[in-house]
């Protein structure tokens, strides 16, 4: 058995980074600690190849069950319930952060009116969220997270794991991958009644502009001005609720 070892990881994270391979949608944590004032976590490596972007949408019902199994997991919702902030808290300081990174863009698009005026309805957005019941959440669920083996489908590099609007991984996985007229697919699998939940449309939204506003901002930290206008495209069509232009 092969195995993979990762650095740097958050002690708080041990306990429930154990339960995510439990309920096999994580490889299994073998050993957890720390050396010479270096934490560590050895994990079992799992053989397994980056699903194509249009598996996504051929395999929704494959994608609900696999993301429904750890955000209803009880016992995981426990294990991250230490550190848990509420959800309008989580979302003002994630605003916050965005506008602080914006002072220091580069890029001359952010100072554009339609920019700016498109973070002033992201902030109002924002404030008018319904607060769901949290559950567990990875933060980055893309393509290149995710592994397909001939069985099941694993997810890595859970280090933003936390409880939050579970939106905050569907709406990514949704507008990345699947055509728009699809969604109620997933939903129907995932859970019926989330079709018609209180405010889902703007929540889903919400957490794709939020997360296409921070990629943009990180490559324009890289200096990669492609990768920066196409996602602040992204930013601008979920804000207004329109289709991703990317797909």
């Amino acid at each position: 058995m092969g195995v993979f070892v990762k650095l740097a990881v958050s002690p708080r994270l041990f306990p429930a980074l154990r339960r995510l391979g439990e309920i096999e949608v994580a490889p299994r944590l073998l050993v957890a600690g720390s050396h010479d004032g270096q934490t560590f976590i050895v994990l079992e490596r799992i053989e397994g190849t980056y699903p194509k972007k249009l598996w996504f949408g051929s395999h929704l019902p494959e994608l609900a069950r696999f993301v429904k199994a750890y955000q209803s997991d009880k016992e995981l919702t426990e294990l991250l319930k230490v550190d848990h902030s509420p959800g309008k808290q989580q979302i003002s300081r994630r605003i916050e952060h965005l506008a602080r990174r914006l002072e220091g863009a580069t890029h001359a698009r952010f100072e554009s009116d339609e920019v700016l005026g498109a973070m002033d309805t992201f902030i109002e957005q924002g404030a008018c969220l319904y607060e769901p019941f949290p559950v567990p959440t990875h933060a980055d669920p893309n393509y290149k997270n995710i592994l397909l083996t001939s069985g099941r489908l694993y997810m890595v590099d859970w280090d933003g794991l936390a409880l939050a609007d579970p939106m905050r991984d569907i709406s990514l996985l949704l507008w990345w991958y699947v055509p728009k007229r699809d969604w109620t697919s997933f939903f129907e699998v995932y859970s019926p009644d989330a079709v018609d939940a209180d405010g889902l449309a703007a929540r889903l939204y919400w957490w794709v502009a939020c997360r296409s506003l921070s990629v943009a901002l990180w490559f324009d930290e890289r200096g990669d001005e492609g990768k920066v206008q196409m996602f602040l495209t992204d930013f601008l069509a979920a804000v207004s609720r329109g289709d991703n232009p990317q797909l």
